[in-house]
This record gives C-alpha cells, sequence and structure tokens, in this order.
C-alpha cells in the first residue's frame, strides 16, 4: 500500500488502476483515482511492478550511434580523398587506392558494418535474400562509389559507345540491387473467376475433344504432346467426363490436367492444320484452354489433397510455366508435387500393398519427372532440391511398360542427366562446395566430368535409336530437331564442369581451354538448332529457347563474355553476337526472349566497349577500362585482373566491406551469371540503351 501512496500521477511508471484499465476508461491515475471515487469502488493497481527501461542500455546505444557517426565521417573523408584524387590525376584515377580509401570504416569498426538502406523500399525486398549476399553488398559498393567517382573522372573522355556501355551496366547493376522486388507470377491470360465457379468457364466442344483424344491414341506423338506424357489417356477421358458432366463443382486439379492436356493436343493439330478455316477454329479453342489453364492456376489452393491426380496437375502447371519461362513459378508448383510424392510414397517400392501394374508404372513415371524437375529448376536457380537421393529406393528406370517407345530410355537420360547437374552445383558452385580446397573441387570436377561424358555418349546412341523409330512411325520431325537439343543442354553442363578447374599456372586466364571449347561448341550448336528451325512456326522456336537456354543458367554464354572481357578476343564476341542474332526472330513472340535478348545484346555491346577501352588505355596510358571493372564486379562478373591479381582482389574486398575475406572468383562468376538470368523474371521495362554501329 505505502507503494501505491507514493506513486503518484506525476510517477512516468505509475499505471492506470486495474478497474479503469479494464473498462478501458480513462484513469488519472491517483489513489484513490477520481472515477473509482465517484463509483465508490476498490481502487487497486500493480502499481510499478514493471521495470523500467534500463537507462544503461539507452547509454549502449547511444555509444553505437556516436560510432556509426564516427564511421560515417570517416566515409566522407574517405570520399573526399578518392575525389581529390582523381581530380588531381585529370581523367583517370585509381580504383584499388579509391576503393581502399572507401574502405576505412570498415577496418576501423570492429566487426560493426552499415547498409545503405531505402526508406521507400517495400516489405518485398526482403525477398532479394533469396539472391545472393555478396552481390547485395557489391551492388551497395557499386552505387555508393561509382555514381560519385565514376560519373565525375573519365566519361566525358569516353566515345559514345562506352557512355553507352557504362550506362547500361549502371542499369543492370540498379535492376539487380532490386532483385526479387518486383517480380510477379501473375499469368497474362486470367481472367476473373466466374459467380458459378470453373464449371461456368468455357470450353472447346465436345465433339472436337472426343477427336482429340481418338487422335492421340492412334496418331503418331507430336511435339506439344510431349509436355504431358505423364497424363494417362484414359484416366483423361475420365476426367473429361467429369469436367464436361458435372452435377457438382469441379476439382482445381481435374480442371488443369483436361485444359493443360487439350491446349498441348490442340496446339499440335494447329500446327498440322493446312485449312485456314479449320485452324482458326482451333486456334480459338486453343486460346480457350489458356485462358481456362491460367484461371484456374491462379486460384489453385495453397493445400492440395495428396493424391495422384493433384501431383499430375501440379506437372501440368510445371511444365506450362517453363513453357512461358517463369522458372521460380514452375519451382513452387513442382516443390509441392514433390512434397505430395513423398507424402504418398512414390518415392519407395511399396510391397505391402498390392497395386495393379498400370498404376505402378503411372507412380513411378509421374515420380521420376517429378524428381528430373526438381533438380533441373533447383540448378536454373540456385536453390536447394526438394527430393534426396539417399531417401529414394524406387528404381531409377523407365521402360515400356510405362510409355510408349522410343520414350523410356530417352527419359531416363534425362533424368541421370537432371542428377548429374544437380550434382555440379552441390558439389562444385554450393556455397559447401565452394568452401572445399582446390584440390578437391578438382578431383570432384573431373569425377563429374568422366560421368558427363559417359551420359552424353549414350544420350547419342539412345537419340539416333529413336529418331530412326520415330521416321518409321512418320513422327514429326520436330522432335527430332528439339532431341538433337538436349545436347546444348548437355554441353553446357559440360562447360559448367569444366569452368571450375583450375586455369593453369602462368596462362594469364581464368579459363582452361577446355572450358572454352565446350563453350564455343554449346553455341555453335544453337546456331545450327535455330538454323533448322528457320522454317517453322515462332512458338516454336521459342519452346526451343525456353527448354535449351532459359531453363538452364546457360554457362557457355557467360564464359565466352568473360573470356572476351580478359582478351579482347574478336572470334569470341562475333560468336556472343550471332548467339543474341539468333534470338531477335522470336523476340515479338516471347517476353522473356525479349528480355534475354536484350540483356545479351547489352553485354554484347559492353564486351565490345571494353576491348575499346582497353586500346585506348593501352595507347593513352589512361586506366579508363577501370569504370568498367568496377561495374562488372558489382555484377559478379569481375574482370581478369581482379580475379588473378591478389593485391586488386584485395582493396576490392575490402571496398565492400568483406574485411579479411579474398572473393572467390569462380563464387563471383557462378552467383553472377544466375542473377542475370534471374533478370529475365523482373520487370526491366525502364531498361534501355543504345549503341552506335
Amino acid at each position: 500500500m505505502d507503494d501505491m501512496l507514493s506513486a503518484g500521477p506525476e510517477d512516468p511508471n505509475r499505471r492506470a488502476c486495474d478497474q479503469c484499465r479494464t473498462r478501458k476508461i480513462r484513469c488519472d491515475k491517483t489513489t484513490p483515482c477520481s472515477n473509482c471515487r465517484v463509483a465508490m469502488r476498490t481502487c487497486s493497481s500493480i502499481g510499478v511492478t514493471h521495470k523500467p527501461k534500463e537507462q544503461r542500455q539507452r547509454v549502449l546505444i547511444s555509444h553505437q550511434y556516436e560510432r556509426k557517426i564516427d564511421l560515417i565521417e570517416e566515409r566522407l573523408s574517405g570520399i573526399e580523398e578518392a575525389l581529390r584524387t582523381i581530380a588531381a590525376s585529370g581523367t583517370s584515377f585509381d580504383s584499388g587506392r579509391a576503393a581502399a580509401a572507401l574502405a576505412t570504416p570498415s577496418t576501423t569498426a570492429s566487426g560493426l558494418r552499415t547498409a545503405p538502406t531505402d526508406a521507400g523500399a517495400d516489405d518485398d525486398s526482403d525477398s532479394a535474400m533469396e539472391a545472393d549476399l555478396a552481390l547485395t553488398s557489391q551492388t551497395a559498393f557499386a552505387k555508393d562509389f561509382l555514381e560519385s567517382a565514376v560519373s565525375r573522372a573519365s566519361l566525358n573522355d569516353l566515345t559514345p559507345n562506352m557512355q553507352s556501355a557504362l550506362s547500361s551496366l549502371r542499369q543492370m547493376v540498379a535492376m539487380q540491387n532490386n532483385f526479387a522486388s518486383t517480380r510477379d507470377f501473375k499469368l497474362k491470360q486470367q481472367q476473373p473467376m466466374p459467380p458459378g465457379g470453373l464449371q461456368d468457364l468455357p470450353m472447346p466442344p465436345m465433339k472436337t475433344v472426343v477427336s482429340l483424344l481418338k487422335m492421340q491414341k492412334t496418331a503418331p506423338p507430336g511435339i506439344f504432346a510431349v509436355a504431358c506424357f505423364f497424363v494417362d489417356l484414359d484416366d483423361l477421358l475420365d476426367l473429361c467426363r467429369k469436367v464436361y458432366f458435372c452435377t457438382d463443382n469441379i476439382s482445381h486439379s481435374a480442371f488443369i490436367i483436361v485444359n493443360g492436356s487439350l491446349y498441348y493436343f490442340i496446339a499440335d493439330q494447329i500446327y498440322q492444320a493446312k485449312d485456314p478455316v479449320v485452324k482458326a477454329e482451333l486456334e480459338e479453342y486453343h486460346r480457350m484452354c489458356q485462358v481456362n489453364l491460367e484461371t484456374a492456376l491462379t486460384t489453385l489452393p495453397l493445400m492440395m489433397p495428396a493424391k495422384h491426380e493433384s501431383i499430375c496437375a501440379l506437372l501440368i502447371a510445371v511444365v506450362y510455366a517453363i513453357n512461358i519461362s517463369k522458372p521460380s513459378l514452375a519451382w513452387h508448383y513442382n516443390s509441392t508435387a514433390a512434397t505430395l510424392c513423398q507424402i504418398l510414397g512414390y518415392h519407395r517400392p511399396s510391397p505391402n500393398k498390392p497395386e495393379k501394374p498400370g498404376q505402378k508404372d503411372l507412380r513411378a513415371l509421374v515420380f521420376w519427372n517429378t524428381y528430373m524437375l526438381d533438380r533441373t529448376l533447383a540448378v536454373r536457380l540456385g536453390m536447394p532440391a526438394v527430393m534426396q537421393n539417399w531417401n529414394i529406393t524406387t528404381p531409377r528406370r523407365i521402360d515400356s511398360s510405362m510409355i510408349e517407345d522410343p520414350w523410356g530410355p530417352i527419359i531416363t537420360n534425362w533424368i541421370e542427366e537432371a542428377d548429374l547437374g544437380f550434382r555440379v552445383y552441390e558439389l562444385l558452385y554450393s556455397p559447401a562446395g565452394m568452401a572445399k580446397p582446390e584440390e578437391e573441387r578438382t578431383l570432384i570436377a573431373r569425377r563429374l566430368e568422366a560421368e558427363q561424358k559417359e551420359i552424353m555418349s549414350a544420350a547419342s546412341q539412345i537419340r539416333e535409336q529413336a529418331l530412326f523409330g520415330l521416321r518409321a512411325i512418320n513422327a514429326s520431325e520436330l522432335i527430332g530437331i528439339h532431341l538433337r537439343g538436349d545436347e546444348i543442354t548437355y554441353r553446357s553442363t559440360l562447360t559448367l564442369i569444366h569452368r571450375a578447374l583450375p586455369a593453369p599456372e602462368g596462362s594469364g586466364s581464368r579459363f582452361t581451354v577446355e572450358s572454352l571449347d565446350s563453350a564455343r561448341f554449346a553455341l555453335q550448336l544453337h546456331h545450327e538448332s535455330m538454323q533448322s528451325l528457320e522454317l517453322e512456326r515462332d512458338d516454336l522456336k521459342v519452346i526451343f529457347v525456353h527448354w535449351t537456354i532459359l531453363i538452364t543458367p546457360f554457362a557457355p554464354f557467360f564464359v565466352l563474355f568473360c573470356y572476351v572481357i580478359e582478351t579482347s578476343s574478336p572470334d569470341d564476341l562475333r560468336r556472343l553476337y550471332d548467339f543474341v542474332e539468333s534470338l531477335r526472330p522470336v523476340c515479338g513472340c516471347s517476353e522473356s526472349v525479349q528480355k534475354l535478348y536484350q540483356l545479351c545484346q547489352v553485354l554484347c555491346n559492353v564486351a565490345h566497349a571494353y576491348a575499346e577501352a582497353k586500346a585506348q588505355e593501352t595507347s593513352s596510358g589512361a586506366p579508363i577500362n577501370r569504370e568498367f571493372d568496377m561495374y562488372l564486379s558489382a555484377l559478379g562478373l569481375p574482370p581478369t585482373d581482379m580475379a588473378v591479381d591478389p593485391s586488386a582482389a584485395a582493396a576490392h574486398a575490402a571496398a565492400l566491406g568483406q574485411v579479411g575475406m579474398q572473393p572467390d572468383p569462380l563464387a563471383n562468376w557462378f552467383s553472377g551469371s544466375q542473377q542475370v538470368m534471374g533478370l529475365l523474371e523482373e520487370d526491366i521495362s525502364q531498361f534501355h540503351g543504345s549503341w552506335i554501329q
């Protein structure tokens, strides 16, 4: 009671009495309070039982802010010194000294580091953690240093092409800084759900659907129908009956399977149609199925029932997301499918459950397709795989009892390649892989190289046998072209393996001859394949690019790009430009290909301008290309001198606040190539760049 009486209204720790707080009315905090006196109630309070904030914590926080202010002052002093150095030297600057000057606060902070914040950034920016923390710090450095120093230094003395290239690089760095904050999974063809639900969405005529299903049973396989090979035709017929003659609500999974399958079946018929009237009618039905599919996908429940039908629907969604080049969306769908597969026990044989042979075969077919996509997308996005090999006992084999010849051996080979590609990422490029000693990584790379060559040799034999069989049944020649496209993917994986090998001492390059040869061969294969598709429809070319280039990190392009930066090789620069030019005809049919074309065109122009800058530096003695060096390093693609010169690398690491750390050129290269490919899912509408031929 004495404590309560001593706690007057002037006491900042005095709380409202229990009665006022219960009734949620204002209390004057006297004892007794005015409300209790009027109501003649007992006025009680917990008083000052809660501890006040410790004053010593306030002192500690103030000390931290004082240290931060000191660091800011030191950083500003470093910038001023760097700018004085630049002004004194005329039009050039020493990037190593400037970087060291900017790094002063980090070296005196005893581990305390500050990072620039954007008060206007939304909460979605937290998703940038999915990218690479080193890349984020590189971007912060580029923004703080280059915009203040480079723009005031030698830009006025650069050619228009060099200025354009630097401007484009600055834009790419800015987009990397906002990585994943603008990503949108919205599907363009989706429509609002009708009041009656899925059953109110229009469907193609039943007569057309019956005709399509009959043709699928008797006609040779088409290129589009391969996309849904895991759907059993008898099961599809039953689902069509449920959708067309529904008496209750249609499940999302049934609706997705039906419309997704019809979408690809109709696409095959459009390709073969000769009559313009029939073709126009089929195109209308094709778009109808696409709208239905996207509308159903956007309203797909977060928690799907653990059923075989749910997995098939999710796989349809994965394949469709890859076809429209949305690998992140595909990864979300496939992760759910992988989880459902394991819940249902598809990853292990079930001898205790008597099953029909057909049902067991479908389980294996669906499971291994999910596994294959899980690993492919994990490498593309730099994500962990959902399915782990140590937890799988189902035999890794697809044969004629599960799917018609010649697809069994082909799909089995795809599975082997997807697994090896993921192990390349896991053992060589993941954080755990990068932590291994160089000698151990070299041994691993050589072992993976041998395995990859075995897979490629087997794939070549399987492909030739398959093409012979497909020609015998008059299958579409496009299947053969797309099967040959597998070799591009396999060569890309081999390039990734060779890139992990250390260059011979004294070579002056980061790249081995093997990695360069693999990269050149992959680009040559792509060029030949696009020439084979020259007379085909643009949408067929788009699918080819989506499944051979956009679904992989596509190491060949980035290997040759960095090599051109190193050596100014005119032949390899021409190869890069030829690759970009091969994308031009199909830019109008795919937003993702258009973005790939833009980004690769800019990188080619940058490589060209960098070669010009090096030549100008050689003739004038002024280090003009240092501006390029800093921007390329911010993108994770550092030039040679920063990769092989310890002093330059140390200065760069210090500038990024990574004191005591030597940046791994291989890690930077892989992270940079992944992040550039990641920009294909971002909004780059503001990205522009001009080039003077």
